[in-house]
């Protein structure tokens, strides 16, 4: 199974995040300039991976496949 990872997607004005594994979204509590990234990473620290649907499951091994292409 993957790795959880996260993926800062957005950094302005606001910053956004998503666990690369099971597509979990987190939005910071603080501007950017405030250590944004920080409380990004702990909301993703406590978080718990669902199990992906089969459709989730798809696009996932699509980007992996075209990831580093």
């Amino acid at each position: 199974m993957q790795k959880r990872k996260l993926r800062i997607v957005k950094r302005t004005p606001v910053a956004l995040g998503i666990c690369e594994r099971c597509n979990a979204q987190f939005h910071s509590k603080q501007p950017v300039e405030d250590n944004a990234e920080i409380d990004m990473k702990i909301q993703f620290d406590k978080h718990k991976c669902k199990p992906l649907g089969s459709s989730q499951n798809a696009l996932r091994i699509l980007r992996e496949a075209t990831e580093n292409k």
